[in-house]
């Protein structure tokens, strides 16, 4: 995705896949105040979470997003730590993390209590790299999308399971 289409994507994101609640990461609280502000004016019921935030601050967003009244939430990962919500639908990240382990919290706050659930990755071109080098320190697989004609729904590609290392047993 590009900067340019990276915000349009993701609300198609969220409309397309009928996502009720819907955690976005950022890696930095100036992404996450303008992308909280961007969304609210697409009207999402938006808030965000970042450490400039008090501690009382963040328990009131965060009851609001367990109880529903709000349906996205944009963080960063420093806020993020601790969050217990079991039905969250789908986690976005917005921002290529640059810590691995960031990437395995982040992709944790979906699936749980034996829910199904959903993670996305947007990265450009110039990210390849390093996103392959995250899946596999990672050990998590992605399946690469792309929007259909319309840009109403997300098509999976086919991806050939290639064995990289052929073994032969010679005796």
């Amino acid at each position: 995705t590009t900067g340019r289409n990276k915000l349009a994507d993701l609300a198609q994101i969220i409309i397309s896949g009928e996502y009720k609640r819907v955690m976005v990461f950022c890696n930095t609280k100036f992404t996450t105040a303008i992308l909280t502000n961007q969304l609210a004016r697409l009207n999402f019921v938006v808030d965000c979470l970042h450490g400039d935030l008090s501690q009382s601050d963040r328990n009131k967003i965060m009851a609001s997003f367990r109880e529903g009244n709000i349906a996205v939430l944009v963080a960063t990962d420093v806020a993020a730590r601790g969050i217990d919500v079991d039905d969250v639908d789908a986690v976005v990240n917005y921002d290529v993390p640059g810590a691995n382990e960031h990437y395995t919290h982040r992709i944790g706050r979906t699936g749980r209590a034996k829910r199904e659930g959903v993670s996305y990755l947007m990265y450009t071109a110039e990210e390849t790299k390093r996103v392959d080098e995250l899946l596999r320190l990672t050990r998590n697989e992605a399946i690469p999308v792309h929007w259909n004609e319309d840009h109403t729904a997300l098509i999976e590609e086919k991806v050939e399971k290639v064995d990289k290392f052929q073994i032969r047993s010679y005796f």
